[in-house]
């Protein structure tokens, strides 16, 4: 139904789902590590923090791209007003939300949020972002996911830093390298344009997929080596069945998939892998 597809759409392209799935991988986190999920204020900050800094960067996006168009800009363009009002909402809310924040997580929530604001803003000479660099994009993502759904939650907790939350940090950036793949295919055209290098437009799709699946098996691995600190067998179990759907996903990928296949179904892996989880 046409009401259905268009409530799915403003879910997806105002960024209220990439918004939930960052929610998703920090109260995951926090259940792992202490059994509890985390405080309000640190849920609705980073739930606002990722609608504000997703929905702003596609805004620029928009403006960089005035010369040329294509399916997604089309679509991003159409949401141009749902997208000034959740980057306007999204910034109000996480400076509430990080005023009640404890200061450790304050501290570092601002190296984090300046490394955010530098891939997306155009701050470099020649008016480039960090995600401009060749390479770069796809271990900034990683980077920044990890700290903010791992190490957030975990300085929360005041645990002591040990060998489970090492392992539990690598898995979850390999876990964030795999599913970030699929989205350097799909843009392999526009960052082709700017003349950025990624590994889709380097290496090609099927070695980039290849790299993917490399991710995955390696985070498995280290799911078992944390089995005797984080995890236990039905643990194992059911991050085989999130891995495994990933991969598919991941299989099927192609820049010819539509939007919502990434933005919907990719990402939604993190959304899964908390539901499993449970």
């Amino acid at each position: 139904m046409l009401w259905i597809k268009k409530a799915v759409d403003f879910i997806l392209y105002s960024n209220l789902w990439i918004a939930v799935s960052a929610t998703a991988m920090t109260a995951q986190t926090s259940l792992l590590l202490q059994q509890q999920y985390p405080s309000v204020a640190l849920l609705g900050f980073i739930f606002c923090a990722t609608l504000f800094v997703y929905s702003l960067h596609q805004l620029i996006s928009q403006r960089k791209a005035k010369s040329y168009t294509t399916p997604r800009l089309q679509r991003l363009r159409a949401f141009r007003g749902t997208l000034v009002f959740t980057t306007l909402l999204g910034c109000l809310f996480c400076i509430n939300f990080y005023t009640q924040l404890q200061l450790s997580i304050q501290v570092v929530t601002i190296g984090l949020a300046l490394l955010s604001l530098a891939y997306i803003l155009p701050i470099l000479p020649k008016k480039k972002r960090f995600r401009d660099l060749h390479f770069l994009k796809l271990f900034l993502v990683g980077w920044v996911w990890t700290f903010v759904t791992v190490l957030l939650p975990f300085l929360e907790s005041d645990l002591a830093f040990n060998t489970s939350t090492f392992y539990l940090m690598l898995e979850r950036m390999l876990f964030i390298f795999a599913i970030a793949i699929p989205f350097d295919i799909r843009d392999g055209q526009a960052d082709q344009r700017i003349g950025v290098k990624t590994l889709p437009n380097t290496l090609g799709v099927k070695e980039s997929k290849l790299f993917a699946f490399v991710s995955l098996a390696l985070a498995s691995f280290i799911i078992l080596l944390n089995m005797n600190y984080l995890y236990n067998f039905p643990h194992v179990g059911r991050f085989a069945i999130s891995f495994l759907i990933t991969s598919i996903l991941i299989h099927f990928t192609n820049p010819n998939k539509p939007d919502q296949y990434f933005i919907g179904l990719v990402d939604g892996m993190m959304i899964l892998q908390f539901l499993l989880l449970q």
